[in-house]
Parts: structure tokens; sequence; C-alpha cells
């Protein structure tokens, strides 16, 4: 089941036009999120990016999607969940610019749709953490800074695609900038403690705007933990107390080991984590809906 154009619906109800401008250029964007106990988490913030990643493809008519109306897109999230037999789930929120025939647009788009799906929960995270391992496929500059999540997804999907070709399941694959400076996971923002503070890369990498990774740097701010923001080396990570990633489906996740391009650990977790680490994953599921 989805929600498309407003409407519940079968998955094979589901139709666009093939001169929509989404699947051929990748104009639109998307949000995933997820529920607990039923209540979706920063959704507002999510929204915000959305819009924020529309923009600047001129989009009219945007009224008639469900993102449009904050309240109105809760109860489609709850109609979604209810259909599909209920219990907490991973959103994905789409928004396509639409049908503006066949080539590049002469002026704004004015069909505009939107579809809302879902997936289980991924399984959760083993007790020792997750493996990261180093990949080959760099980090794009991306379309716009700070980056969003646009429909056009190759980056990403390739450095998936050689994550799974190298990897072993449950790995999550360590993506560099073109500048060799540490990025971000394939579907993950990343962080470490070092010297008691909490450390992430910068925008200037080309990462995504992650919604929980500004969350967790808040909770960090809000409770006097220092962060630091910047574009670093792979090197810096050998001197890091303890590693995470984050992201809307899982929030932070302890990494036990990172892999280079050869497969040989290139850093590995102490026995016990840094109080500022266990703090701050104390803090994000204390903000969690109750």
């Amino acid at each position: 089941m989805l929600i498309f154009r407003g409407e519940l619906r079968e998955a094979h109800e589901a139709h666009i036009p093939a001169d929509d401008h989404g699947l051929l250029y990748g104009a639109g964007a998307f949000e995933t999120f997820r529920t607990w106990g039923g209540r979706c988490f920063l959704l507002e913030r999510h929204r915000e990016r959305l819009w924020r990643t529309l923009e600047p493809l001129c989009i009219e008519n945007t009224d008639t999607l469900l993102v449009a109306d904050l309240p109105r897109l809760e109860r489609a999230v709850a109609e979604l969940l209810a259909a599909s037999g209920g219990g907490d789930a991973v959103l994905r929120y789409t928004v396509s610019a639409g049908s503006a025939g066949f080539g590049l647009p002469a002026g704004p788009y004015r069909e505009p749709w939107d579809m809302l799906t879902l997936r289980p929960l991924p399984p959760a995270p083993p007790p020792e953490g997750i493996r990261l391992r180093l990949l080959e496929t760099r980090r794009d500059s991306g379309e716009q800074r700070p980056r969003g999540k646009s429909l056009a997804w190759l980056n990403s999907l390739f450095a998936w695609r050689e994550l799974q070709a190298n990897g072993e399941p449950g790995e999550q694959g360590l993506m560099l900038d073109v500048r060799g400076s540490i990025c971000e996971g394939v579907t993950c923002n990343i962080f470490w403690i070092q010297d008691g503070a909490l450390c992430t890369p910068s925008l200037d990498t080309g990462l995504l705007a992650g919604v929980h990774r500004g969350h967790l740097l808040e909770l960090a701010q809000g409770a006097g933990v220092e962060v630091r923001e910047g574009e670093w080396p792979l090197s810096v990570l050998e001197q890091a107390q303890a590693v995470g990633v984050i992201n809307a489906a899982t929030g932070p996740v302890s990494v036990r080991e990172i892999l280079g391009l050869d497969g040989k650990p290139l850093w590995r977790r102490n026995a016990v984590a840094p109080a500022a680490f266990s703090r701050m994953v104390e803090l994000y599921h204390a903000s969690l809906p109750q």
C-alpha cells in the first residue's frame, strides 16, 4: 500500500506519465523518516529541508501536496501505517516536479505530485556496534549547499553497489569527499568523540545536511559538550575515542571498527566508550516521542 497524490492505493495503481521530469531529470526530492510509537519524529525539520531542496526547481501549485499541510501529512502517515498492519515503520515521502513535456522546462513546473511509502524498520544494530568500510566512490559536491535529498541519487547508489560487492551484511560504507576529507556514510552521517568533543565533518564537504545529525549537535551544545565541525583527513579517526553514525531510521549507532580499502582495520574501538559518547546516545533517546 502507498499514498499517491493524496489517496491510499495499491502500488500497482500508481502511475506517472512518461514525460515526468522527476523520472527524466531527477527533478524532485524526498525525505526519509520513521515513527516511534506511531508518532513522527522531527517531521517539521524534514519538511523544511524538503522545501529548501525543491525551491530552486520553481514548482507551482504546491498547495496540492501533503507537505503543504503538516497535520495532513501526519494523518496520511497514520492512515498508511494502519493500512499496512500498524506498528512503526520507515517512511519515504517523495515529491516530483511532474509532467512538463520532453525536453528541459520552458517555465515553472505546474503539475507536481507526491507519494508516501513505507518499509519495515531495519534490524537493531548488534550491541557491539557496526563496521564501517572505506569506499573508493567519493561523495560528489552535490547539486546545492547545504546538500538536500534530490531524486538524483546515483552517487549514493554507486557507493551502495560498491559496498554490496566488497562488504559484508550489516556494514556501512564510509565515503570521502572529492578532496579526500572524511564526509559521510552511504546512508548516514558520521561523528566521533575526540578529547571530549563531538566532532563531525562540516557541510562544506558536500555531505547531506542530516536532520538527525543537526539534532544531535544541538543536543550536545545544550549539554555543554564542545562541538567541532571541519574538514579532516581520514587519519584523524585514528585518534578517536569513539565513532558513531546516525540517520533517521536508526538514530545514533556505535561503530566498532573501520576498515580500509584493503580490508585491514584503520581503527578499532576501545573496550569502553567514553562518557561523552554514551551521553550523546542517552540525550538522543530521551528526546524521542514518548
